[in-house]
């Protein structure tokens, strides 16, 4: 069965104020913060996003419905499976391997970042039958992660448990070292 994403997600201003919040505190750590991760343009391009985001950061600029295009052929608002995003990336020159399944506990989360720069996740929040891309930044120690999500945009630390508990993470991008 291959799940393709569907995004659009919903969140609290509550939570959309804290998260500005935090991550202006993130921004005094350049190594982990980076660029904030730009809003998807379209309902079903949260993969895409994803994919500008990492490309951003090894200095690519390409825009979401360019992404979209070498995919689809044309800026479609659809949906993308994880090896559809795997393909994309590998055609960006960046290299990759995915997995059908999460990490089993944080200390597999912190071991596959010490052979990954970064993960494209793909993630079910509302428990239906589509999902939602994010970018996993970074970990730390303690079992906790540093999240992009594209819609609404925000990157903010959260602890695995949480990812696992709010996000219901299905399968995962390992992007290697630029």
């Amino acid at each position: 069965m291959t799940i393709m994403s569907a995004c659009a997600p919903g969140k609290s201003t509550f939570l959309r104020l804290a998260i500005k919040s935090l991550f202006g505190l993130l921004t005094m750590i350049p190594s982990l913060a980076g660029a904030d991760i730009a809003r998807q343009e379209m309902s079903s391009w949260c993969w895409a996003a994803c994919i500008q985001d990492i490309e951003q950061q090894v200095g690519l600029l390409e825009s979401q419905a360019h992404i979209v295009q070498r995919l689809y052929g044309a800026p479609f608002d659809q949906a993308a499976s994880i090896p559809q995003v795997a393909a994309l990336l590998q055609q960006a020159r960046m290299r990759g391997q995915y997995f059908m399944r999460p990490p089993g506990n944080p200390a597999e989360i912190v071991g596959a970042f010490s052979s990954a720069w970064k993960m494209i996740i793909l993630v079910d929040p509302s428990l239906g039958p589509t999902g939602h891309f994010v970018v996993l930044e970074a970990a730390d120690f303690n079992g906790n992660v540093l999240v992009s999500d594209p819609f609404p945009p925000f990157t903010l630390w959260m602890s695995v448990a949480a990812v696992y508990q709010q996000y219901h993470w299905i399968g995962s991008i390992l992007i290697a070292r630029p």
